[in-house]
């Protein structure tokens, strides 16, 4: 399972174990929460979000190799264009051609590096922004946890009815 997956799984069930706890009266929303489970479900998370983390860190590697890559090709078919350039001026009786041809060499290797450029930025894009959605949300949620395990007294777990219990 990826990891990605397995934090949302691992917030789901933290969610679902907030939901289905007991409410206590007059409290305004609060639950009483199984300190273990829920702890439990945050030791885990912590233990998925470097992995994350490192998916993100080589996203990022693998959007720098992608732009170096383009920008070396694009330089690759500058100089093979500039150098076939020369080539055709070099000839007496194909001056006119030549520059011709030249610009539309030129041109064309500029369009196909600009092309490759905005491709590759915007695959970079599109994945660091999935990212930042994603850990924007696990974030957010985990804040919400912390702050649900935060408003739990010591009272309000004794009274739970789990408390003390073998399941």
């Amino acid at each position: 399972m990826r990891s990605i997956d397995k934090c949302k799984e691992l917030l789901e069930e933290l969610e679902e174990l907030i939901a289905n706890s007991a409410q206590l009266p007059l409290s305004g929303g609060k639950v009483l929460v199984n300190a273990d489970q829920a702890l439990e479900i945050v030791q885990e998370l912590q233990n998925n979000l470097p992995q994350e983390l490192a998916a993100a860190r080589e996203l990022l590697v693998e959007k720098d190799r992608i732009l170096r890559d383009a920008e070396n090709e694009k330089r690759e078919v500058l100089r093979k264009a500039e150098a076939k350039a020369r080539h055709i001026v070099d000839s007496d009786t194909l001056v006119v051609q030549a520059r011709r041809k030249s610009d539309e060499i030129l041109a064309n290797a500029n369009a196909k590096a600009r092309e490759i450029f905005l491709s590759a930025k915007k695959y970079a894009e599109d994945i660091f922004a999935q990212t930042d959605d994603t850990l924007n949300a696990f974030i957010s949620r985990v804040r919400t946890s912390r702050q649900n395990l935060k408003n739990i007294s010591y009272s309000d777990f004794v009274k739970m009815p789990d408390v003390g219990k073998n399941n």
